[in-house]
């Protein structure tokens, strides 16, 4: 009993951390433009369908409970460039502009970050981002991308959470059937301020990155959420656990999906 009870209290705190950022992520977002290129299919409007696959599962031996896995129908809408499923990026039509970014930087805290995006060629959306806090790898990501009429259109995303250098579990997200509908629908152009508290705030920064800084920033909390996500889910895995979990990795996505969209942006790395 003593146990079911810590372990309900670090699943509560994990929610209500969770809560609480992503109260604080709507205020960071950067500016966005519409940046499909003319000769793109991934215009305005633009709908894209298909089934998505995900799964959970823990990667420690002595875990045997496994969530099972879940489809669903999707029509995700073009904005800005890209269509989103659950915050996490399902099409694009930016990359990286020399195929890597890698950013370092350390809050007020003392914390040295990491963030390192690459892919196969310039132009290509990122296919590894991995997100480092003190020389640990906090969080790793895999991307399959597939050339649907001119758009690149998620295939798969295989996201692995660490600690202390051992992956503790896996999350899939595959993609099938997907097709994409054309259409020019005007779309209003989204200006945000950016904020956030003065605690998670660099100390140093590159100039040609600090447009992404808040973004940056973000993703490395949801890195920590995810891992303390993953942590309650191997010591008492449960349907609870593992919803907490899914949460977290949720939120994990679309800030890093938004950090991703910042860089691709950027007119060489960081």
């Amino acid at each position: 009993m003593k146990k079911a009870g810590i372990m309900a209290a670090a699943v509560g705190g994990v929610l209500v951390t969770l809560a609480v950022i992503a109260g604080c992520g709507r205020d960071i977002g950067g500016s966005a433009t519409d940046v499909t290129g003319a000769g793109s299919t991934l215009t305005n409007g633009s709908r894209i369908r298909g089934s998505v696959v995900e799964q959970v599962s823990a990667l420690v031996p002595t875990v045997s409970y496994r969530p099972e896995p879940t489809r669903r129908d999707f029509l995700a809408v073009v904005r800005n460039g890209q269509a989103t499923l659950d915050g996490g990026a399902i099409a694009v039509s930016r990359g990286l502009a020399r195929g890597t970014s890698d950013v370092e930087f350390t809050d007020r805290e003392g914390r040295h970050a990491r963030l390192v995006a690459r892919s196969s060629a310039p132009g290509r959306p990122a296919e590894g981002f991995q997100v480092y806090r003190d020389g640990q790898l906090l969080v790793d990501v895999a991307f399959q991308w597939q050339n649907l009429n001119g758009a690149w259109v998620l295939g798969q995303r295989t996201l692995t959470v660490y600690d202390h250098g051992q992956a503790m579990l896996r999350h899939t997200r595959a993609v099938d059937g997907a097709t994409l509908a054309s259409a020019q629908v005007g779309v209003p152009r989204f200006d945000g301020q950016r904020s956030l508290l003065s605690i998670l705030l660099p100390q140093r920064l590159e100039a040609q990155w600090y447009r992404c800084l808040g973004e940056a920033t973000m993703t490395v909390v949801a890195a920590g959420v995810a891992g303390a996500a993953t942590a309650a889910f191997i010591a008492a895995p449960s349907p609870v656990t593992a919803a907490a979990v899914a949460t977290a990795i949720a939120f994990y996505d679309k800030t890093m999906d938004a950090y991703l969209d910042c860089v691709y942006e950027m007119p060489s790395d960081g």
